[in-house]
């Protein structure tokens, strides 16, 4: 396309539009003044463009103009001017309608300049915000795990009465059992079931979906799935010690004549084995346990002898034959001087934890030591999950008089220390899926299986037991059998924490 222009003759070329604020226009904008708009020639050929050289401005506004050339400069070119200007390509005749264009807005700025006004002002703001809490304590605590975070209550208070006995935890529902039946509370303090019975000592153990209860010195033991009572059991004898596992299996032992009886139970309230022991020569029973998978059971009997005492723990496996459990026994260690008060199936065996030693026993074919750890204090509570056990240690054992550096101890089932730390007069001691949550009088501390600090909290009531939901972000306070239920917050963020 040809950039040549007809000669407009003596009148003087137009000024440039002005460059408005605000209208868009940027400084890239072609300016007019650097075109050569020859006024005639020898030869009166129309001229090309010229971009090389300033104009003589002087010499230009000396040129007269008639009044309709200067009404016709101030509205724009002519209409013999707008058709060359399409000739001379869209990209002059755009910057110049662009400037056109904004005329109107010379007093202020358009919609679309208030528009990206605004927009650009709210994204100062959310910079400075960002840059704000980058720069923040909050936001150090949380890249460095050393945020601090208390319990708040959220007003939530599920009213119960004195008469509760036990609780414990089945999935997300706290289980409270009472003499008149058993309750399932959800983590944010819906009532999921309500079961009515009568016992005079009922026991909650819980596994997998199963709550078994059991009236302990009574004849009625019950296994609970979903709401709904799967086992009904009525025993010959009292109830001393039951156990459940994650299929729903039950064993108990029973009162006997001159000694006692153990039962194992199938999912329906079937007897699948007993075997009968007499307190003269067996002792007296003191923990039972079966494995989730319903292979392996284990007993601990202590028998007297004078004043010295010793401990037996048997493993049974239940896939052999025999008509009798006594055909089932793979072996027993014996412990002396030493009472063994729990046993927990694990991944490689049986853990024991005594009076002065814990330890970890082989479950194949015989029963081995694998590890053991002779402990220089005692026991002053202990704590139990599938993946590790916590320790509250007490005083010393006899002849050792120099006090605990860490008196709670986080273990994994090989005996490996996974975290220790201090809490001056500790009497308190749960451990909760991954919560392990000890106290001193109305203070609690709680931490991860591997000592993550998790919450503090100084309580304005006394609490009997704190139960902490699997999601991490709910406890429930036993109280005078009512449950208060608390969110786990940052310290500060609420007014009524601890409340």
């Amino acid at each position: 396309m040809s950039n040549k222009k007809k000669d407009p003759g003596p009148q003087e070329r137009p000024d440039p539009a002005p460059q408005l604020r605000g209208s868009g226009v940027t400084d890239d904008t072609i300016d007019f003044e650097e075109f050569d708009f020859d006024k005639g020639s020898d030869d009166d050929q129309p001229q090309e463009l010229s971009f090389d050289r300033e104009p003589d401005r002087e010499s230009d506004r000396d040129i007269p103009q008639t009044p309709e050339e200067e009404e016709e400069q101030a509205v724009g070119f002519s209409s013999e001017d707008d058709e060359q200007g399409e000739e001379e390509g869209s990209s002059v005749k755009t910057e110049f309608d662009s400037a056109s264009d904004s005329k109107g807005t010379r007093s202020g700025l358009s919609s679309a300049g208030k528009k990206r006004l605004l927009i650009g002002l709210f994204v100062v703001l959310v910079i400075v915000a960002v840059v704000v809490f980058l720069f923040s304590d909050r936001f150090y605590n949380m890249v460095t795990g050393n945020a601090s975070y208390t319990l708040s209550q959220t007003g939530t208070t599920v009213d119960g009465s004195d008469a509760v006995t036990t609780v414990a935890l089945c999935g997300s529902n706290v289980i409270r059992c009472t003499q008149d039946g058993v309750q399932a509370v959800s983590e944010n303090g819906t009532l999921e079931w309500d079961l009515p019975f009568t016992m005079s000592s009922p026991y909650i153990l819980t596994a997998g979906d199963y709550v078994s209860v059991a009236d302990r010195l009574g004849v009625k033991l019950n296994n609970i799935k979903d709401g709904k009572v799967v086992t009904d059991i009525t025993t010959e004898s009292n109830i001393l010690l039951n156990c459940v596992n994650a299929v729903g299996e039950t064993a108990a032992v029973l009162e006997a004549d001159k000694g006692h009886t153990v039962i194992l139970y199938d999912v329906d309230g079937n007897v699948l084995l007993t075997r009968r022991t007499y307190s003269s020569t067996d002792g007296v029973p003191v923990a039972i346990a079966l494995d989730d998978t319903g292979t392996r059971l284990g007993t601990v009997y202590v028998t007297y002898a004078g004043s010295k005492l010793t401990s037996i723990v048997t493993i049974f496996d239940l896939t052999e034959s025999g008509s009798v459990l006594a055909d089932r026994i793979i072996g027993s260690l014996t412990f002396e001087d030493c009472v063994i008060s729990d046993l927990k199936f694990t991944q490689d065996g049986c853990f024991y934890a005594g009076t002065d030693r814990f330890g970890e026993i082989s479950c194949g074919k015989s029963c081995d030591k694998i590890w053991e750890s002779t402990l220089n204090y005692q026991i002053a509570a202990l704590a139990m999950t599938d993946d590790y056990y916590a320790v509250l240690y007490g005083d010393g054992q006899p002849g050792v008089a120099e006090p605990v550096d860490d008196n709670v101890v986080i273990y994994n089932y090989s005996g490996k220390i996974l975290s220790s730390f201090s809490v001056e007069d500790a009497d308190y001691l749960d451990a909760w899926g991954n919560t392990v949550i000890c106290g001193a009088s109305r203070s609690y501390t709680a931490v991860t299986g591997t000592g993550k600090a998790l919450w503090s909290m100084d309580a304005a009531d006394s609490y009997s037991r704190l139960i902490a939901f699997p999601n991490g972000k709910e406890v429930a306070a036993l109280t005078n059998g009512s449950l208060i239920y608390y969110k786990v917050t940052l310290k500060g963020a609420s007014e009524n924490a601890g409340q």
